[in-house]
């Protein structure tokens, strides 16, 4: 399956909503296919300057890629671009952006299950679950060289977790960065155009893929395309 998501085939679709008093506005970008195993759902957050989101946890596993504005995870800073990996059950936070706000993707293989807040949701807290956060360093843009190898932003795991941050110039192509072991991918543009499909998907655009779509191999459009590469992992569901 292939999926994509542009915030300018979202007209209308941003809206306010208040997280346990935080002001953030959401853009849903993919959504998920109701009943299906396996889903995209995926959404842009725009968190107002100050406001903070408290900690919580999900039943869902997701990636989150923080794009713009400043801000912190706990106590670890957040500037474009740092790639929180988050099993399901695992608590994190709290989200506190900065003066000028903190804009983030968050991208799941499956469908919505709302955001469990502590500590007033921990008897909802699987404690079984193996508890799994990995956050990376900051990688800007200009990070991936053009032409060059794809950078490790979350290095390769047992169990097909990565990500990936690649560049190429205009109309380049080049194999799509592999990990075997994978459930299904995200592509996040951060500069440029990718051509996914017949659809060419320009900065803050998404694809999703999984199955026999993976796209293997990236292709820029004429501008050249600098991109993120979020692999889940073969458990995520």
């Amino acid at each position: 399956m292939l999926r994509i998501g542009r915030l300018d085939l979202s007209p209308g679709n941003r809206t306010p909503r208040i997280t346990q008093g935080a002001l953030v506005h959401k853009s849903q970008l993919i959504r998920p296919d109701p009943g299906q195993a396996i889903t995209p759902n995926a959404f842009l957050i725009e968190q107002a300057p100050h406001q903070v989101v408290a900690p919580h946890f999900h039943v869902n596993c997701q990636f989150q890629v923080f794009a713009g504005g400043s801000g912190s995870l706990g106590r670890k800073p957040l500037v474009p671009f740092v790639v929180q990996y988050v099993g399901g059950h695992t608590g994190y936070g709290p989200i506190t952006a900065g003066p000028e706000g903190l804009l983030y993707f968050t991208l799941r293989p499956s469908e919505p299950s709302g955001a469990r807040y502590l500590p007033e949701c921990l008897p909802e807290l699987d404690r079984t679950v193996p508890k799994r956060q990995i956050t990376s360093d900051a990688f800007p843009s200009g990070s991936a060289r053009v032409g060059a190898p794809p950078t490790e932003v979350i290095a390769p795991q047992q169990d097909g977790l990565a990500a990936w941050m690649l560049a190429l110039g205009p109309s380049g192509s080049c194999p799509a960065p592999r990990h075997p072991k994978g459930l299904a991918r995200y592509y996040l543009v951060t500069k440029g155009v990718l051509i996914a499909g017949d659809a060419q998907l320009g900065t803050f655009s998404i694809a999703w893929v999984n199955g026999d779509d993976l796209l293997n191999d990236v292709r820029a459009g004429p501008e050249g395309v600098e991109l993120l590469c979020m692999q889940f992992p073969a458990d995520a569901l």
